[in-house]
């Protein structure tokens, strides 16, 4: 009976999320995500996953929309659980995927934020007090990345002449050239990165835990308010 328990079932797919390399940032984001929706499910009394039906899943949805959650967030954990009953279909766990039946909330994407010349300017400036910051807003203006992309390299993919970006959520591996000005940024945040940290990132925090994407957005909010 245990095995058909959603807390059981949630420690598989996060084992499964791991056997198949998947960043530690993704797994967290994926655990977080359903541990939500099991918490819900519990409050209804629910914690087989043979009593989970498409109206149970729709609660969830709605009540995360009282709770003045986002369209695109809510939007986001409902593919969280919709991999999660993938996963337990391919397994045989079970035989539908009552998911498949709820509709995303309709939401408008916003275009991509473009900094003007003097928001670039006041970045690069006030960033310069900072090594760290530094090194972040110069690989993150001079390449191009995405922020998500940023908070996911690590150390060995810094090399000679370019930056290998891992996979991101649609987006492949790939390099992209390292020019001069990273460099020379993320070669000073080195020094003062210290080796013994115990994480891999490049950039962390201040104890050597992995700087979050909230993280990176939040210095960038500070210098510049959206």
């Amino acid at each position: 009976m245990d095995t058909l328990l959603l807390p059981s079932l949630l420690d598989k797919f996060v084992v499964n999320l791991t056997s198949q390399g998947k960043s530690n940032f993704t797994i967290v984001a994926y655990k977080k995500d359903l541990e939500q929706f099991v918490g819900f499910l519990t409050s209804k009394e629910k914690n087989d996953i043979r009593e989970i039906k498409k109206e149970d899943i729709e609660g969830f949805i709605n009540k995360l929309m009282q709770d003045n959650y986002t369209k695109k967030s809510a939007s986001r954990k409902l593919n969280s659980i919709r991999t999660f009953f993938r996963y337990l279909k391919n397994e045989g766990v079970i035989e539908q995927n009552p998911s498949l039946d709820v509709s995303h909330p309709k939401y408008s994407q916003a275009p991509p934020r473009i900094f003007s010349k003097l928001e670039y300017r006041a970045l690069r400036d006030v960033g310069k007090g900072d090594p760290r910051t530094y090194a972040l807003i110069e690989t993150l203006l001079q390449t191009g990345v995405k922020i998500g992309e940023l908070a996911n390299l690590r150390l060995t993919d810094i090399q000679d002449e370019t930056l290998r970006i891992g996979p991101y959520g649609k987006s492949l591996e790939r390099k992209v050239p390292l020019n001069k000005p990273v460099r020379k940024a993320v070669d000073e945040y080195l020094k003062v990165r210290g080796k013994a940290a115990q994480d891999d990132h490049l950039f962390i925090t201040r104890t050597g835990h992995p700087l979050l994407i909230r993280n990176i957005k939040n210095s960038i909010r500070m210098i510049i308010p959206t």
